[in-house]
């Protein structure tokens, strides 16, 4: 059973009293408020914990559900803010220690970087979302406790994969508008079952919880043991990050991997160099640059989680396998685009003469494996050369793209 902090004594009890039944281990949600104290967001988000674990309880009756308010001291955030600084500030990490979701409250403008606006941020990877109540009206007003409680059942849902389609009655709908909210009146049946089949594993012990199994085989036995049983929910938080679009979002990158590109494939000295290769040296080169990137941006842009010492939980190995996976995938999507484009644009402009004049030292007859060579050493340097623009990006842009799935 996930231990009950004394600040969730209140909520829990409550919790536990209306869900006596309960045939399945708890679920416990925090609700992190960051505002200054005496905020109305403060008073605002008691009611919203309250209509969310009843929400949730008549959803899914079989939990006992436990919704505990944490309050951060934050006077003075700015307004847009990345929601991205918010989910990996160590205030936020150190409140949502014990609980199996967080969700960050906020009276702040949220930074959208896909859309016009946006209302919330998932974050799979850390199993936390952003929701902001900027746009809902009101603190004072009922609608806007509403609002935001939907918004919030709405996130709980991503985080549990729930992947909106259109826009409609239940929780798990899309929100294209702030009205959107207002309809919203309870997850499908559909919905519940597939909330039912992961919240069976969430709720059950996490590996640091059991007696002995965080010390036992050290640390890359707690990875390797978190890692397979938290298997669906790490594919689920990888295909929820889309890292197929990497090289979309990083203009940077995408910009000086294609310079490189250019440059090369039109040169006879970059022909010549790159046909004298065997293909196992290419093959090995195309590896190395892959892990050697990704390497150097996980370092450079601080994305791993190692805040408040090394200890390890379940929660935290699931985050930095999933942004290491992130990364890892989206440099190999980087690399496959290269080689696509070089030996397609090779193939497609130069002759089999003008590449044998080319590479001089070539003896063998030019074929289709000589552009496929020549498309993995260019991919190759592509990806270091765009490792190395991408190191220019904003940090907080590069952790948004790795840690938010999707704006709300």
């Amino acid at each position: 059973m996930h231990p009950t902090p004394p600040a969730a004594a209140d909520s829990s009890t409550a919790a536990a009293s209306s869900t006596a039944d309960a045939t399945v281990g708890p679920v416990e949600i925090v609700l992190v408020v960051c505002s200054a104290p005496g905020d109305p967001l403060v008073a605002v988000a008691e009611r919203v914990a309250s209509d969310l674990r009843a929400a949730l309880a008549e959803a899914l009756p079989g939990f006992l559900w436990r919704v505990r308010i944490q309050e951060l001291d934050k006077p003075d955030l700015p307004s847009p803010l990345e929601p991205v600084e918010l989910i990996t500030d160590p205030g936020v990490e150190a409140a949502a220690e014990a609980g199996d979701f967080t969700l960050v409250l906020t009276d702040r403008d949220l930074v959208a970087r896909y859309q016009a606006f946006a209302l919330g941020a998932p974050s799979r990877a850390t199993v936390t979302a952003v929701a902001s109540a900027s746009r809902l009206g009101s603190l004072q007003a009922e609608a806007t406790v509403r609002r935001l409680t939907a918004l919030c059942l709405n996130l709980f849902g991503r985080l549990n994969g729930l992947a909106p389609e259109h826009a409609g009655e239940s929780y798990a709908s899309r929100v294209g508008a702030v009205e959107d909210l207002d309809s919203m009146t309870g997850f499908t049946e559909a919905d519940r079952a597939a909330l039912r089949e992961v919240l069976e594993r969430i709720a059950d012990p996490r590996i640091e919880e059991q007696e002995g199994a965080a010390g036992r085989g050290g640390r890359v036995a707690f990875y390797a043991r978190a890692l397979r049983e938290n298997r669906r929910e790490f594919l689920r938080a990888l295909l929820r990050a889309r890292p197929w679009l990497f090289p979309l979002h990083l203009s940077r990158l995408t910009t000086a991997a294609l310079s490189t590109l250019l440059v090369l494939v039109i040169t006879a000295e970059a022909w010549d160099l790159a046909l004298r290769q065997p293909a196992p040296l290419v093959a090995g080169l195309s590896l190395a640059a892959l892990l050697g990137t990704s390497a150097f941006v996980l370092s450079r842009q601080q994305l791993l989680i190692r805040r408040h010492g090394w200890r390890l939980t379940e929660r935290r190995v699931l985050a930095n396998v999933t942004t290491v996976a992130v990364i890892l995938f989206g440099f190999a999507t980087t690399y496959l685009l290269l080689f696509a484009v070089t030996a397609g644009f090779a193939g497609l402009f130069f002759d089999r003469t003008l590449v044998a004049a080319w590479a001089a030292s070539t003896t063998t007859p030019i074929g289709p494996h000589h552009y496929l060579l020549m498309g993995g050493f260019v991919a190759s340097l592509g990806v270091v050369i765009g490792a190395l623009g991408a190191s220019f990006e904003a940090r907080s842009h590069f952790r948004h793209v790795a840690f938010i799935d999707e704006e709300v």
